[in-house]
Formats: structure tokens, sequence, C-alpha cells
């Protein structure tokens, strides 16, 4: 069953890259990987493991003319057979967004699903206590070095976890570095060669944002750390924000946060403790990337009052969003110390000041 699954999700992945071709501007892409997947905790680095891996791509061409903003949108399906694989070897689909540094330089910041083959299962992979579930989270950071046109080189960070939607999700991470080539489906003027400057005069020209507060209401679904695996728990958030804008695209501001998260209520029965409210008021400095309707933002910040059952003082956030007009809905992954606690729907609205 399992293999048959993985057929199809391979065959989407190709017919979703080979449904784009017609897109004007597109650039195809491959790439071959070599990978160190380690453990989130690295007592169990024993099943610290190599990984070689291919990718497919898909990528629109600068959106400069559109949004007055070098970068681009894309596609990566990877898949990659995993040395030790304690979890199977793993098959990726991600939407990114890179953007040129100067001219020979850019980064990539992807966000997806990737599926592991041999998930934990009491009865035939009870020694993977990393990976639970079939479908994870996928989150992509990487460097490229353009040496001309055609080729790149890339070193990043990967991280797969569930988002503690199912037992277990210690979740593993991934050094990866790979050699790609890129192929344009239709050459123009717009695709500047990496030795031309990747200036965009018009970015200058753009007014600057007003500082803005708003607030976020969020909602997610989490499996306790104790109890049955079967039950699941909601978690909610509230939010209020201000970011100050330094530029179109960039922002810095904070939070502060009110949320709930009922899973700990299984820890609370298992601890035997006499406490019954898993709240948490939280403030977080945050930063905000734009392209176009899109936007990434990330924070850190610390626990004013916590629930007993957090054992770790501070927590992060970050968030990819589709901004309309004053409102935004997006996805965001509300972990600590790097691991994803739960995964959060959200919906706010700005207001500028």
């Amino acid at each position: 069953m399992c293999s048959n699954a993985l057929k199809h999700i391979v065959a989407f992945i190709w017919i979703l890259l080979v449904a784009a071709t017609p897109l004007a501007y597109a650039q195809f892409g491959f790439a071959a990987s070599a990978s160190y997947m380690m453990t989130n905790n690295q007592s169990y680095a024993a099943y610290n493991s190599a990984m070689a891996g291919i990718e497919a791509s898909w990528h629109s061409g600068s959106l400069q003319q559109r949004f007055a903003d070098d970068f681009e949108l894309g596609l990566t399906a990877s898949i990659g057979v995993i040395a030790k694989p304690i979890a199977g070897h793993r098959i990726g689909l991600v939407g990114d967004v890179r953007a040129p540094i100067g001219q020979h330089w850019r980064y990539v910041i992807g966000l997806g699903l990737s599926a592991y083959t041999n998930p934990y299962s009491a009865s035939h992979n009870e020694e993977n206590i990393f990976i639970g579930s079939t479908l994870n989270c996928l989150i992509d950071l990487r460097l490229q070095y353009r040496i001309n046109n055609l080729c790149h080189l890339s070193v990043g960070l990967l991280h797969t976890s569930n988002g503690s939607l199912l037992r277990p999700n210690q979740g593993l991470n991934f050094l990866q570095m790979d050699i790609g080539f890129d192929f344009d489906t239709e050459r123009n003027s717009d695709n500047a060669s990496p030795d031309t400057p990747t200036t965009s005069p018009t970015l200058n020209t753009l007014p600057l944002r007003n500082n803005e507060v708003g607030f976020t209401l969020s909602a997610g679904l989490v499996q306790g750390q104790y109890g049955a695996i079967v039950d699941y728990y909601f978690c909610y958030d509230l939010s209020l924000n201000y970011m100050h804008y330094l530029s179109p695209k960039w922002a810095v501001g904070g939070s502060a946060d009110v949320w709930f998260n009922f899973a700990d209520r299984t820890v609370f029965a298992y601890e035997k403790l006499r406490y019954d409210f898993p709240a948490y008021l939280s403030v977080m400095i945050a930063g905000e990337r734009h392209w176009g309707p899109l936007s990434l933002k990330a924070g850190i910040g610390p626990h004013i009052i916590a629930s007993p059952a957090s054992k770790i003082p501070f927590y992060e956030r970050v968030g990819t969003y589709y901004n309309w007009r004053t409102h935004y809905v997006g996805v965001a992954l509300n972990a600590h110390a790097g691991k994803i606690e739960f995964i959060e729907w959200s919906y706010g609205h700005r207001f500028s000041i």
C-alpha cells in the first residue's frame, strides 16, 4: 500500500512540473545533491546518516517587471536515498522564493511537504522514534553561487517534522550540498547574466510603507505528548503586532501573544499536576520580508507566563503569508528550541499608523 501511494506522489510531482511548461519565462532545473542527515536529539546520533538525491525544479523567471522586486517563485521536487533509512527514504515537494544577492549569489527559502517511505509503526518499525507520519513539513534554506547562466552550487539546511500531528515527532535535519543546472525555456533580456549587476532602480522609487499595527488569529490541531495516539487537541493564538518598515520590502517589530495549547493537559495528567489551564503569555521580536503579495515572517521571544507543561522558556515562529490590501492569511510553525509544537493556520488584519 505504501509503495503504491508513493508512486502516486511521484507521478503527481512530475505532472505538476510538466504542467508549468507553457508559462512565460519558465526556467527548469535539475540538481544532484549530497546530504548529511542528523536527528533533532543528538542522544540518537548513531542514526545520523548520509543521503544522496536528485531534484527537478521550475521557476518563474524574474518578477521584477510586475512587482518592482527581483525575485522568482518556483517549485522543487526531490527524491533522496538515505544510507541508514530509519524512517525510510525521502520524497519532497517545496514551493520556494529565490532572489539575488549581488551579481553571483542568491538565497532560496522554501516551505512544503516531504513523504517518508517507512514511518513509525508499532508492528514493523518501532525503532523509528523520529518520524511518525508519512507526510511531514519540509523547510528548505539555501545559499546558491551562480557559476554562470547554466550552473550553480548550493549549500543549505533542510528540516522535516510533522508539527506534532502524529507521534513520534523528533524530526530530522539535513545539511546539504548540490550542483544544479538551469535551462530557460524562453531566453530574453529580462534574464540577466550573473555577470550583469542585478540592480532594481524601480524598487527604490516605491513609497515607503507606513508603520503598521494589527492582530492575528490562529488555530491548529495537535496530539498530546501522552495518552491515546488517536486523541487530538486544539491550539489557539491571538497575536497583537507592530511592524516598522525599513524599506518597501523589509520590516522589523514585535508581538505580544496569548495562546492556549490544550494538548498540555496530557502532561498535567501524566505528571499528576493540579493544573488545568494551558495558557501562555509571550512576547517576540520579529522580522518580515515581502515579495510582492507574499511575505515571510520569523521571530523569537520568551514566555512571560507559561503552562507548567512547557520546559523551555522561549519559543519561535516562522510563517508565510498572502497579503491582500489590509488582510492576510497564512500558515506558521510554532516551535520550542527548533521542535515544531504545532502548525498555525492564520488570518490577520493590519492598520497603518
